[in-house]
């Protein structure tokens, strides 16, 4: 089975998901519509609360987007196949399919500036404008009654953008949002056998340097960083000539690439601002940075985390700073599942459901060891406390501006 590319919505930097999409969204289908210059396409778009379901067909064939944003997760099933693949929400692939995720990213990298109301399709929606380094990059049109964008434009391609038609509101059945019995499940990118590079088998000779550093590399030359407790790396790169260059920092676990090392993102591409890479030492041992094109002047530094083992009935409490996302990393450390539920607090007092959501929606549930689910936690709190209700989890949490280095 072949992954299916729908929507070309990806704007080449790796995945970050924060919560600019309510969770909470009204019930309502609608057309689906998606411009890219002269072509057109179209489809069907169906939503529930947090979940919603993309009716798409690509050379000929049908595709169904399914997205959990509570779970995190985007499943694309091939009904003519009778098969299905599952991936996290913030996954290169998924991103690619959905503008809706892809829109979470570009809000969670970019700076977001209102431009007031706007009626779209007969609903009012609140414009904004997301820019990067000074240049606009998407505007969104997001309706105040079902809290869903409505319309997406992309400035970065002309006549590039989605708009939502012919919306009806209306209950959805739960069933839409569910993978038809008798479909096979393909392998999951964190599953399948990856494909080892031949050119990895020279990672072992490549030197190992302890950030922070700055080193020119040329084309096929490799470096190694450890990957250290309570620490993320971060890497930034600049081609060294008009030409560009392609640069990628890959998770490396006892010689082998956690993931298809296509998957990761040129970070030496122009706009990029760097790549970050949160892998704990239970997932990877180091990160190989490799030049497969061009020469790249390569800075790389630490970047200080809170990461700490907590068992059943402990609790980690985060003190939270400013308004940047928390980048947040849970691993399973129990052979069972494991259970880890979250509250916030506001001057000592612990926000109501009302405030934060149900209960259900801040907990994450693991079910097989060294299972790995992050995220990106906004919210109008001082402290987060993460308790852990069943078996133990390694917990990696922090903030950082997206802007900075």
């Amino acid at each position: 089975m072949q992954k299916k590319t729908a929507f070309g919505w990806l704007v080449g930097m790796a995945a970050l998901v924060v919560c600019s999409i309510p969770a909470f969204a009204a019930q309502f289908t609608a057309d689906i519509n998606e411009h890219d210059g002269e072509q057109i396409k179209s489809g069907k778009i169906y939503v529930k609360d947090s979940k919603y379901r993309m009716e798409l067909e690509e050379d000929g064939q049908q595709i169904v987007i399914i997205v959990d944003q509570d779970a995190g997760v985007t499943r694309v099933v091939v009904p003519d196949e009778k098969m299905y693949v599952e991936m996290e929400a913030d996954d290169p692939m998924s991103l690619m399919n959905d503008p809706f995720q892809s829109l979470k990213y570009t809000v969670s990298i970019g700076e977001s500036k209102p431009l007031g109301t706007e009626t779209v399709n007969g609903y009012e929606c609140s414009k904004y404008v997301i820019s990067m380094q000074g240049q606009d990059v998407m505007t969104r049109w997001v309706s105040q009654k079902l809290e869903f964008p409505i319309k997406i434009v992309n400035h970065v391609k002309q006549n590039k953008f989605m708009e939502l038609t012919n919306i009806q509101e209306g209950s959805v059945d739960d069933s839409l949002f569910q993978v038809p019995s008798g479909y096979t499940k393909w392998e999951e990118p964190g599953e399948k056998p990856i494909d080892v590079p031949d050119w990895a088998k020279e990672v072992p000779s490549a030197p190992v340097m302890k950030p922070p550093f700055e080193r020119d590399m040329p084309t096929g030359e490799m470096i190694r960083v450890r990957v250290e407790p309570s620490k993320s790396i971060w890497v930034k790169g600049k081609s060294k000539t008009e030409a560009g260059a392609m640069a990628k920092a890959i998770p490396f676990l006892d010689g082998k690439p956690i993931k298809d090392p296509s998957m990761y993102n040129n970070f030496a591409a122009g706009g990029v601002i760097c790549a970050r890479l949160h892998e704990t030492p239970r997932e990877a041992n180091e990160v190989v940075i490799r030049i497969s094109e061009g020469e790249v002047a390569v800075t790389a530094k630490y970047y200080e985390m809170v990461e700490r083992s907590v068992s059943a009935g402990e609790e980690l409490w985060y003190l939270v700073e400013g308004h940047d996302a928390i980048e947040t990393r849970f691993v399973n450390l129990d052979s069972g599942v494991s259970i880890c539920t979250r509250n916030y607090f506001k001057e000592g007092k612990q926000l109501s459901d009302d405030v934060v959501g149900p209960a259900k929606y801040r907990t994450v549930t693991l079910e097989s060891k060294n299972e790995i689910y992050r995220c990106a936690l906004s919210a109008d709190a001082d402290e987060i406390v993460f308790r852990v209700e069943k078996g133990a989890m390694l917990i990696k949490l922090g903030q950082y501006d997206s802007f900075k280095f």
